[in-house]
């Protein structure tokens, strides 16, 4: 007989009997208390056989019933049913408890994080899933074999941020099996407004399937539907699945704002309506042909052979119907080339313009074009500085250029650099001649040529368009000033012996301004850089003045962030009692209800999931207090799980996630001192 001991379902008296049979035979044969091997020696058999037929006994002592009623309860489960029958029942359990954790659409299972945190910590210290493999735990949990090895990977690679708008985001698992659904966090919509009526506002109904219900009766599916997602834990788009199986028939985007208006869901916030809010709004305004000309330099090439040949084109466009007017050609861009484009465009429009803005350059403030345009009555305008987009219709012209002119190469031994000057000529003659009498859209449909011809302007329009130029020209001058009033006289001063000194141009006095508004630590610090660069030749090839203004912008930037940083510890300190003070008595609630080997879960919960930022550090701190003062044995196996508890956390910022795991690993090997 085996050493097997009877269970409580086991028949008494059959077991009874097989005892005393066993008696009677060694009181018979004279066996005494001789082990199993005297047994065999004695009867003459082998030990195998014996046992093999032992075995067939206790099967049979097994299946045996006593006489009477059977005995209730539950059916006994054998050694490989009862680690499986716990699983199933735990995984039972936690799906009732967080209803849409786990949903399966098209093919695509979606888990959340609590999902995968409770998958994890069936693996943990004393889980269920340490009865079984890992092919089996993953059958009853739904999960493919490389789904759960990559949830349980030691590699632990970091996790895609959660989309926004695009229902469940995807986990860091087989891109084709598994998704975890992260609630999206948006700004709360405005609600309806209006007076009180029957039916709900248009702008809240979708596709009639709202439209006509009365307000009460929506409002009380409303509440239902806030009811069910407060205990949801899925997606936003399984939730409105699972909906209809309620009775409400509403579409993604009606739930989407019954949850924004409740606050139980924020939306995303959309971009601003004015992203450039330094630029000054209306400074390009379109009035009529021949009011505003647009003018600007770029660089074009031209290939001969092996030589590279580099010109400069200066274009004048007309702001209302963006025709070419004129044009010239200069190795470089310099006042020349402004002027000879100013006689051609006058020539083409047959007339000077109210007002002519361009870049504020060297090269378009000299004092030779000023007098120009003060001879033929034209207002001198600049955009605002560092605002290119104001100067848009000569910028998008060069744009097109790009796209439509394949580079220009003419093959060696046609001739030098006048010759390409002029293939160059004539080119650019051509697409400016072709663009003319290519009909816009914005000028329904004629052509810039058309819309010159047919324009009929009186004295009175041309001085209101020449008081609103004005009016553009005095706003962009005063917000220049007001940059100059910033800038202390000393430390304009200053600056303007260190350009000269350095070789720095300032034409318009714009950037000495600017520098000069940061204050008096960002100007002498941002000289200073600068001079050392310029010794150490690192300086950028051009544009130094620009690049002095960005290290005087950085390094005011930089300041202002320690000063901030004193400032928020001063406040902090202050603050620090009330803000602390309520985690340090939940921490000794958890200390005083949970036992020892249950506190260090308890805490990285809280780390994980509590809702601001500054909770989480505290029982981030808290947690790796306690992992720190474990054994090493014990921070591996509790470290291991806790990166997986770590990584499985999407809503969580990726960086957040990563400092975190970096913590948890110091804390289990720390370097030596």
């Amino acid at each position: 007989m085996t050493g097997a001991t009877p269970r409580a379902s086991e028949s008494k008296t059959a077991a009874a009997a097989i005892l005393l049979v066993g008696w009677q035979l060694r009181q018979r044969l004279g066996l005494g208390d001789c082990g199993p091997a005297g047994i065999a020696a004695a009867m003459g058999v082998s030990r195998s056989q014996m046992y093999a037929v032992a075995e067939k006994v206790e099967e049979f002592l097994n299946a045996a019933r006593a006489a009477g009623r059977p005995p209730t309860g539950e059916p006994a489960k054998s050694g490989d049913e009862a680690p499986h029958l716990a699983l199933f029942e735990a995984l039972r359990d936690w799906l009732l408890e967080h209803p849409g954790a786990v949903s399966k659409a098209d093919g695509r299972l979606s888990c959340s994080d609590g999902y995968r945190a409770f998958v994890v910590d069936l693996f943990g210290p004393g889980g269920l899933a340490q009865l079984l493999s890992r092919e089996a735990t993953a059958q009853v949990l739904g999960l493919s074999r490389h789904t759960l090895a990559h949830w349980l990977s030691p590699s632990l690679p970091a996790i895609p941020e959660p989309a926004a708008e695009a229902g469940p985001p995807p986990v860091d698992s087989a891109p084709d099996e598994v998704e975890t659904s992260g609630r999206t966090q948006e700004p709360p919509a405005m609600p309806p407004e209006g007076e009180a009526s029957d039916q709900l506002p248009e702008e809240e109904c979708d596709a009639g399937m709202v439209t006509g219900l009365p307000r009460s009766a929506w409002a009380a599916q409303a509440v239902q539907v806030i009811t069910l997602w407060e205990k949801w834990e899925g997606g936003l788009a399984t939730f409105c699945r699972t909906l209809p199986e309620h009775g409400i028939n509403y579409s993604y985007g009606v739930v989407r704002n019954i949850l924004a208006l409740a606050g139980k869901r924020r939306r995303r916030a959309g971009r601003p309506h004015h992203p450039d809010a330094e630029a000054l709004r209306g400074e390009l305004t379109r009035m009529f042909a021949n009011a505003q000309w647009h003018g600007d330099g770029k660089n074009v090439q031209v290939r001969v052979g092996d030589a590279l040949y580099r010109f400069n084109w200066e274009l004048v466009v007309d702001n209302e119907t963006t025709g070419h007017l004129g044009f010239s050609i200069q190795d470089n861009e310099n006042c020349v080339g402004v002027l000879e484009s100013l006689e051609q465009a006058e020539q083409t429009a047959g007339g000077p313009p109210i007002a002519f803005m361009r870049d504020p350059r060297k090269s378009n403030t000299a004092k030779e074009i000023e007098e120009k345009l003060a001879e033929k009555n034209v207002t001198s305008m600049f955009p605002t500085t560092r605002r290119p987009q104001t100067n848009s219709p000569v910028e998008t012209e060069f744009g097109l250029f790009e796209q439509k002119m394949r580079p220009i190469s003419i093959p060696e031994g046609l001739g030098g650099k006048e010759l390409a000057r002029l293939v160059l000529w004539y080119v650019l003659f051509a697409y400016s001649a072709g663009r003319n009498q290519t009909p816009r859209q914005r000028l329904r449909h004629k052509s810039p040529a058309q819309a010159f011809k047919e324009t009929s302007v009186t004295d009175e329009e041309k001085a209101i368009a020449r008081e609103r130029f004005n009016e553009l020209k005095r706003q962009v001058e005063e917000q220049e000033a007001s940059n100059r009033n910033r800038c202390a006289p000393a430390i304009a001063a200053l600056l303007a012996d260190f350009f000269g000194r350095h070789n720095l141009h300032d034409p318009r006095n714009t950037y000495i301004p600017q520098i000069g508004a940061y204050g008096p630590e960002a100007a002498l610090e941002a000289m200073a850089i600068f001079a050392a660069k310029q010794e150490a030749g690192t300086l950028p090839d051009r544009h130094h003045e620009r690049y002095l203004l960005g290290i005087a912008r950085q390094v005011a930037y930089r300041r202002e962030d320690e000063r901030t940083y004193e400032q928020l510890i001063e406040l902090r300190a202050k603050a620090g009692d009330l803000v602390i003070k309520p985690l340090i008595q939940h921490e000794q609630d958890l200390r005083s209800k949970l036992p020892t080997d249950r506190l260090p879960r308890a805490i990285l919960d809280l780390a994980l999931t509590s809702p601001t930022q500054i909770d989480r550090v505290f029982w981030r701190s808290r947690f790796l207090d306690l992992f720190s003062r474990l054994t090493q044995p014990r921070k591996q196996e509790l470290g291991r799980w806790s990166a997986r508890r770590i990584v499985g956390r999407s809503s969580l910022h990726h960086r957040e996630r990563d400092h975190f795991i970096a913590l948890l690993a110091e804390a289990a090997s720390p370097l030596a001192a």
